[in-house]
């Protein structure tokens, strides 16, 4: 522990040292700006009704921090440690640069924890976005990478150095040409991540305990590239290209112990287990689009096309052993291609009675998963065919549809349609088992907005929404975990269909006091169950009957002084479940509480500290604990506000650890998890080039216009 204090001081005590220095000529600059109008901060949360926005890059909050963490500071967003992401209890799309990423959730952790927040520019959270949108997820996530804004050559160098339980760097460099017709732009971001985990997990079946515990590291390296060109081919038209891609190297080390107890206090037998692993994964993707404007009354016709794809990598060698000195080895190669293709069109038709959009879009998605396991034996490494299966999935999604929206006097309506026919069907090449499913169903969603006077307004939306099960959990093959665990796919598992109901009252865009009903009927779960014989423990996802979310949020931001803003919110929620016919053990109300504090201390720095805590609350048949933690985050400008030097302490007393209980069928299962959160991160940001901001022709995304809606 104290070579790690002394690790955080040489990061922490350069930065005091760099403040004091450059703090006279800093005062010098002030002395010469007088009479000059110096604009205001803008706060790191900015809440309208419907919507949230975080301001990452002007944040000391993100440096050093991946986009899975920089989510966890917003109000009402719930990171699982699977990774699966949710907003007021609502699950959500996310998209990046305003298109939608398709991944399962895994492979979303892994995009999401590759993506620096130096890359970033906003986050934006849309509660309820409208038809035009797909109908997966109950809520959207729009993640907007940075773009300069000023014309000719412009740039930003980005250096970062953080330390946890091991040294981390993030560096990245951005560069922009834009001219009157043109923008050509493009980036490289390289980071190295050195991470500590521990785990304990108890299981409790009829006779007997099992006790576990787990500890590794694991290095992951990730370069990113990007780049990209926008013309206006004239007046009415604008059309470009984006690529990008992140390549990633990963290597692990762990090592774990079970120990099996039976009515004796004592273990009866202890298991030892080591883990080397390699993998990584590459995810090149194209977008291109073109967009018109039709005639002056302002008619709108856009195409787009996008392919993506994600391949990764893992290789992983298992050796067990028992006390005497047995030997239980197994060698796995799980390869996994993603390809994910789709074309959209969008038509905008305004009119004297309101605006009318409609369009059509189809994707198409395939997954292979090439499992090999091999055990090792006297005479040499076998193929083990329990585990070994190479297992493809495609699904093919069209849809199309109609929204309408208008603004009157005091009144907003805006109400959509969207039609969805999803066809999927599995195959494993191993076993020649196979499945097919199609569906198709409707999408409608509407929402109404009242401006009762000057300082207050009501809005009502209701939503139906689908959540399909990811690409892995309906492979029907088995999948090690340990010699007693393992995940079995389900291939009958089906999509849960969402409806949500949600009131939101706002008083001067300062308090905001939302009501909500959720219902997910199918909900997918995880469960388990135990092999009484063998004592092997499968875990599995299930479609439960139904669930209930009852949710009641509160939020408040406010600027204070002019140097003091700050943003809380609160929210409770109640979750019931049933299971068949059966209804599942009572439910705790969960709550969830949030606050960020800025503070600017004049000629010297901004301050943000944002606490937060989770009550423990249901999530199926589990029982997530309770956590919570702060996290401080120092920045000053200089060089005439060329630069930025930013100090971040996350996690501080190391409390943002996850946990959770399952009790189902027999078999209880308590599991927690310390994860390598507590760090402290000084990064250096240099913007280059020229500052002259005009107006240029911009692309107006489809999420840009759904904030305009909803802001109104």
């Amino acid at each position: 522990m104290l070579h790690k204090t002394e690790n955080m001081k040489k990061i922490i005590v350069p930065f005091l040292l760099f403040i004091s220095i450059q703090l006279p000529a800093q005062q010098k600059d002030t002395l010469q700006l007088k009479g000059v109008t110096v604009e205001g901060r803008k706060p790191f949360i900015t809440m309208k009704a419907g919507k949230m926005v975080l301001d990452v890059a002007a944040s000391p909050l993100s440096a050093g921090q991946h986009v899975l963490e920089i989510l966890q500071l917003a109000p009402g967003v719930q990171v699982d440690a699977q990774g699966k992401i949710s907003l007021n209890g609502k699950s959500v799309t996310v998209y990046i640069d305003d298109r939608p990423s398709y991944l399962s959730a895994d492979a979303l952790k892994a995009l999401l924890t590759g993506k620096q927040g130096h890359s970033i520019d906003k986050i934006e959270l849309i509660s309820n976005p409208s038809a035009r949108y797909d109908a997966s997820g109950g809520a959207l996530i729009n993640i907007r990478l940075k773009k300069e804004k000023g014309m000719g050559t412009n740039g930003t160098l980005t250096l970062g150095a953080g330390m946890g339980a091991h040294l981390r760097t993030s560096n990245g460099v951005f560069v922009q040409h834009r001219s009157k017709k043109t923008t050509v732009y493009g980036g490289y971001d390289f980071s190295r991540q050195q991470r500590a985990m521990a785990a304990q997990t108890w299981r409790t079946a009829k006779g007997f305990r099992i006790g576990g515990d787990e500890n590794g590291t694991t290095v992951t390296q990730n370069h990113q590239l990007r780049a990209g060109i926008d013309h206006m081919l004239n007046t009415r038209t604008t059309a470009g290209i984006a690529v990008n891609g992140m390549y990633a190297d990963q290597d692990s080390r762990r090592t774990s112990t079970a120990a099996f107890f039976s009515k004796q206090a004592a273990a009866d037998s202890v298991l030892t287990a080591s883990t080397r692993g390699d993998g990584g994964f590459f995810t090149p993707a194209v977008n291109a689009y073109l967009k018109t404007r039709l005639d002056s009354t302002g008619r709108e016709l856009s195409f787009n096309g996008d392919y993506y794809t994600f391949s990764r990598r893992r290789n992983n060698l298992f050796d067990t052993r028992t006390e005497n000195g047995e030997a239980y080895t197994l060698e796995e190669h799980s390869p996994q291609l993603i390809r994910i293709g789709a074309l959209s069109a969008d038509y905008k038709h305004p009119s004297r009675i309101g605006q009318f959009d409609a369009g059509l879009k189809t994707i198409f998605i395939k997954t292979d998963n090439d499992t090999r396991w091999q055990q090792a034996t006297a005479g040499g490494w076998v193929n083990d065919a329990g585990k070994t299966n190479h297992f493809i999935y495609k699904e093919w999604i069209a849809a199309g549809y109609l929204n309408y929206s208008r603004d009157w006097q005091k009144w907003s309506l805006q109400g959509g349609l969207r039609l969805e026919n999803t066809s999927t069907n599995g195959r494993s090449l191993t076993s020649g088992e196979s499945f097919r499913r199609q569906y198709v169903r409707l999408f409608p969603n509407v929402a109404i907005k009242h401006s009762l006077n000057a300082g207050n307004e009501l809005s009502l939306s209701y939503r139906k929404s689908i959540n399909r099960p990811s690409y892995a959990y309906v492979n029907p093959f088995l999948t090690f975990e340990n010699k007693y665990a393992y995940f079995r796919g389900n291939p009958d598992l089906g999509p849960e269909m969402a409806h949500n109901a949600e009131l939101t009252h706002s008083f001067k865009n300062t308090l905001f006091t939302t009501i909500s009903y959720m219902r997910y009927n199918g909900v997918v779960s995880q469960i388990y169950e135990q092999d009484e014989k063998s004592r092997i423990l499968y875990s599995t996802y299930a479609n439960l009957r139904y669930s209930e979310w009852y949710f009641l949020g509160v939020s408040y931001n406010k600027q204070f002084t002019s140097w003091w803003s700050n943003n809380t919110s609160l929210q409770g929620g109640y979750i019931r479940y049933r299971f068949d016919s059966t209804a599942l053990q009572p439910s705790v109300p969960g709550f969830f509480f949030s606050t960020v504090n800025a503070f600017s201390i004049p000629d010297v720095c901004n301050v943000q500290a944002a606490f937060s805590y989770s009550s423990r609350v249901a999530s199926g048949l589990q029982e997530m604990k309770s956590y919570w933690g702060l996290n401080i985050g120092v920045q000053r400008s200089i060089w005439r506000k060329r630069a930025d030097i930013k100090l971040n302490m996350t996690d501080i007393f190391r409390t943002m650890q996850q946990g959770n209980i399952s009790d189902y069928n027999g078999v209880r299962v308590k599991s927690e998890s310390y994860n390598d959160n507590r760090t402290v991160t000084l990064t250096f940001v240099y913007r280059f080039g020229h500052k002259d901001v005009r107006s240029v022709r911009a692309r107006r995304s489809g999420i840009e216009q759904e904030q305009n809606r909803i802001s109104r």
